[in-house]
């Protein structure tokens, strides 16, 4: 008899046991269904980001007594902007971006890091209009990162371009370095919806986030601010077929043909 009621409240208390986890998967999962229902409609920021000023600058300019151009091997990583004063004549100036691919009215934030040899200069936005980005910057030995944002008044060559004025060099002349030139744009974008137009790209570039290529249709699925990073394409073509194939290949282009 004892063994009897053991085994019921044995069975009893397994049952128990079941219908509670029952319960608690139920419930956890109206819960993640609950969360993605909220989600849907909210708000978030994506943050586009192309890093490829410099890898795709074609020359530097420079008025006045020095040299300006474009190195390899001196920089963070790719290419360096290399300028070299002889005195406080000299003016180099540079493309920040390409003037085809930004939206006059809108605003961009721009990022670079900096060093040299002790060369002070002040850095203005535009070759006309002179608008003041950093007063009195002075190199050193280590690279030192500056920002600002940046107001495109219009699409002119001009008006989308660094210019250095150099106001001070070390005895005998001075040598400093713009590397890892950026230009960030922040756009909001709402869960569950296309993302919608994206910033313009070269032609071999694509925007990606977190390694996925990404279009104007591609629907927005993240519960978080997310950022959005333009890489190169990497076209292979066959003279046999005429057959094309795209694919992503990092910061870099390479071009491959094959006869």
């Amino acid at each position: 008899m004892k063994q009897i009621r053991l085994k019921k409240y044995l069975i009893s208390a397994l049952s128990l046991m079941f219908a509670c986890v029952l319960g608690l998967a139920v419930w956890m999962g109206l819960d993640v269904n609950a969360n993605k229902a909220n989600a849907a409609g909210e708000t978030y920021t994506l943050k586009f980001v192309d890093t490829s000023y410099i890898e795709t600058l074609t020359s530097v300019s420079l008025n006045g007594n020095g040299t300006a151009s474009l190195v390899e091997n001196e920089a963070i990583s790719g290419k360096a902007v290399k300028v070299v004063a002889n005195d406080t004549s000299a003016y180099p100036y540079f493309r920040v971006f390409d003037n085809n691919t930004v939206t006059a009215g809108e605003t961009y934030h721009i990022r670079f890091k900096i060093k040299g040899d002790g060369t002070k200069f002040h850095l203005w936005q535009n070759l006309s209009g002179y608008e003041l980005v950093k007063d009195w910057i002075t190199t050193t030995s280590e690279w030192v990162e500056y920002s600002y944002d940046y107001t495109v008044k219009n699409t002119s060559s001009q008006n989308v371009m660094l210019f250095c004025q150099i106001v001070s060099v070390p005895e005998g002349g001075g040598c400093f370095y713009i590397e890892d030139l950026s230009v960030e744009k922040n756009v909001s974008v709402t869960n569950g919806s296309a993302i919608g137009a994206l910033p313009t790209l070269a032609a071999e570039q694509a925007w990606t986030i977190d390694d996925q290529f990404i279009t104007a249709d591609t629907v927005y699925n993240y519960t978080e601010d997310k950022t959005a990073v333009a890489v190169y394409t990497n076209t292979l073509t066959f003279d046999t077929d005429a057959v094309e194939i795209t694919e992503k290949v990092g910061e870099f282009a390479k071009v491959y043909n094959a006869a």
